[in-house]
């Protein structure tokens, strides 16, 4: 794509230029590119000139700061920030030892926070995989890893967050016993949260799956609502309510041990919206529950959506139509509008090895994939000038994690290292050249 693009005639910066010229001609006389190469050319031309400039390619032009009577940055096109950043996250999460023993690796990386998970002394599963159980996990199960996790230091993961899911869940929203396990198991992970290094919040999948039972978030699922005239009956109504009263304590219990958390939920309100899909849908209860956590939500607390239907977003049409979305049109969604605005930032997800489907992905052999590296390369930039501060990077089972994560799974590809840290070095190169 790139040979196909005419030079511009006179470069008004010879560096460039230069870089373009070379680079172009590299390729057009079948020369190996380094990665030094790839990079210097990614970040060095964004520091001259913005790629629209040299190559009229459809890389989104800067655009300006858009600000309100206030003086601020609008909400729906945000300012060109510094601040914002990448975190990793992957199906297969690092441990407090992963962390701890891979520093090196991440400090090496263009992420600025990562998603971890917490194993539980004497549980087969994580803490994430049993939040949602009927058993509460003790303090003592989990305080030997926090011991690991506070070796862990790191200048550049500043803005970490530890995972856990609704997902497989066995507890109903009505059954108070159960729901005392749940709160001490958010509790315990909210103040794991707190006591770890550069960690900021909590990141709550809140996907509601289809398989290892549970289905807690599915109305259609839950005990007395088949039949309306049988007794104990419970109207979607009914569980909606009780939905958001348990959204509104887990908050309260995460915040009692970490006040002024951030709350990354993977899926936001768009991912069932109440007003427009059956009562037969499949996550029916995902936004009153979400309505909870708002309502709970006070002091300094935010929560993030992040818009996980991005993964594949390549344009910048697409992620400014899900901001839209996410600002405007999930108002119609909640039933907190008032607290939706004050609370909730837009975010994204992009995922290399997308759409996550079995020989999808070809790691050495990329022109079938649905990401060329240079497409990746351009949807972070797009996702990065989109978002509020954070997106968040997910490697699935093809392509695993940027490090050696101790299964079968392969690293991330290296072209496709390249691409995410060329993507975020040209976003930042146009932060720079904006405050020209």
């Amino acid at each position: 794509s790139l040979l196909s693009k005419p030079l511009p005639p006179n470069p008004s910066t010879s560096l460039g230029g230069g870089v373009v010229t070379n680079y172009l001609q590299s390729r057009a006389q079948m020369k190996p590119v380094t990665t030094l190469d790839r990079r210097h050319f990614f970040s060095t031309i964004g520091a001259a000139l913005t790629l629209p400039q040299l190559l009229n390619a459809d890389e989104p032009q800067l655009p300006q700061r858009p600000v309100t009577s206030t003086g601020k940055p609008s909400a729906l096109r945000p300012a060109l920030s510094p601040e914002k950043k990448l975190l990793h996250m992957a199906q297969d999460m690092p441990t407090p030892t992963m962390l701890r023993d891979q520093i090196a690796v991440l400090e090496n990386s263009p992420f600025r926070g990562v998603v971890f998970r917490v194993p539980v002394q004497g549980l087969e599963l994580p803490l994430h995989r049993v939040i949602w159980q009927p058993k509460k996990i003790e303090w003592s199960a989990l305080s030997p890893e926090l011991e690991i996790m506070k070796g862990f230091s790191s200048k550049q993961l500043t803005h970490n967050f530890s995972r856990i899911n609704i997902e497989p869940g066995t507890v109903d929203w009505y059954d108070d016993t159960g729901f005392e396990c749940v709160i001490n198991n958010v509790r315990l992970a909210a103040r794991f949260a707190r006591n770890s290094p550069n960690c900021v919040g909590i990141c709550f999948d809140t996907e509601p799956y289809n398989r290892n039972g549970g289905l807690v978030l599915t109305y259609r699922t839950r005990p007395n609502t088949a039949d309306p005239s049988a007794a104990g009956y419970r109207s979607l109504n009914d569980y909606s309510a009780k939905a958001k009263e348990r959204g509104e304590q887990v908050m309260r219990a995460m915040q009692d041990e970490f006040p002024g958390l951030r709350v990354l939920v993977c899926h936001g309100w768009e991912k069932v919206s109440a007003k427009e899909s059956p009562d037969t849908k499949v996550g029916k209860l995902l936004p009153p529950f979400l309505d909870g956590l708002l309502k709970g939500a006070e002091g300094q607390t935010i929560v993030i959506d992040g818009f996980e239907r991005s993964y594949g977003f390549k344009t910048a049409d697409q992620f400014s139509a899900a901001r839209d979305e996410m600002l405007k049109t999930n108002l119609t969604r909640t039933s907190e509008p008032a607290l939706y605005r004050q609370r909730v930032r837009p975010a994204f997800a992009l995922s290399a090895d997308y759409p996550h489907k079995p020989d999808s992905f070809d790691p050495v052999n990329t022109v079938n994939n649905h990401f060329q590296p240079e497409e990746f390369r351009r949807a972070i930039v797009n996702a990065l000038q989109a978002t509020d501060e954070f997106v968040w990077c997910y490697g699935y089972s093809t392509t695993g994690s940027w490090f050696d994560v101790g299964s079968k799974k392969a690293m991330l590809p290296r072209l496709y290292r390249e691409a995410m840290s060329s993507g975020r070095d040209s976003y930042l190169a146009m932060v720079e050249a904006q405050k020209k």
